[in-house]
């Protein structure tokens, strides 16, 4: 299966002239299935996880953003399977609307998914860092959403035989930063580790503009290893059959 994975489009915002404009860019290669780790909407009013009267404008905002860019993304995602999963600066999951407009989206959020031959969970958590946004959680809901997670796969009989986790936040210290901090995910990256015993095969990632393009792979004790991409602002074609080197 070749992959195109691609995070933190912001909505492809561009000025023109001074007029804010949205831009596909053009993705050239051949592949099987896109997928997005999240961030891929505008925003409009910026942090209005706290501002709650404003919310609704937001939602608006990014529903009607949705509706009118559908056939351009369905376009830039060559016609193939779009396989969703939310970011902070998404306030909306945008799959319901994708699909009533052709697009063949499919949401990630929270579930476990089996498609073409693997099982994909998607993960829109990120560590909490001043509740503007979206799906920010302290340590102790993060480990919560990690054992709500583990749960997910023990009732899926995937605990141990999850493929593909799209997450939006890094690992900490695996292409997290921000300036010169780390501000990847501790009780994420301790669960993968240490709660479970079979890595993932590929873990998708964005969050950090920073690291964006970046790749690198993760083993544990037992010698399995896991390819990480963060693909932030930037896309990668990813064969599973014939992953890339760092």
């Amino acid at each position: 299966m070749i992959i195109c994975h691609s995070s933190d489009q912001h909505g492809f915002q561009y000025k023109v002239d001074g007029e804010v404009v949205s831009i596909f860019p053009d993705i050239k290669e051949e592949f099987d299935v896109f997928v997005c780790s999240g961030d891929m909407l505008p925003n409009l009013v910026w942090g209005c996880n706290n501002k709650p009267d404003l919310l609704p404008y937001e939602i608006k905002y990014q529903e009607n953003w949705c509706r009118k860019y559908a056939e351009d993304i369905n376009k830039w995602s060559h016609n193939k399977p779009f396989l969703f999963s939310s970011g902070n600066h998404d306030f909306i999951n945008p799959c319901k609307i994708l699909k009533e407009h052709g697009v063949n989206a499919i949401d990630l959020d929270n579930k476990v998914v089996e498609f073409m031959d693997y099982s994909w969970y998607g993960f829109p958590y990120v560590p909490f860092f001043g509740d503007n946004w979206n799906h920010e959680r302290n340590a102790q809901d993060m480990f919560t959403e990690c054992n709500r997670m583990l749960n997910r796969l023990k009732n899926s009989g995937k605990e141990n035989k999850l493929d593909i986790l799209v997450a939006h936040a890094p690992l900490m210290g695996l292409l997290d930063l921000a300036g010169r901090e780390h501000i990847g995910n501790a009780q994420l990256l301790n669960t993968l580790m240490y709660r479970m015993k079979n890595l993932s095969q590929l873990y998708l990632c964005g969050h950090c503009h920073q690291n964006g393009g970046e790749i690198v792979w993760l083993d544990n004790d037992d010698g399995a290893e896991m390819l990480i991409s963060n693909a932030a602002t930037t896309y990668r074609i990813i064969n599973t059959a014939d992953p890339p080197i760092p």
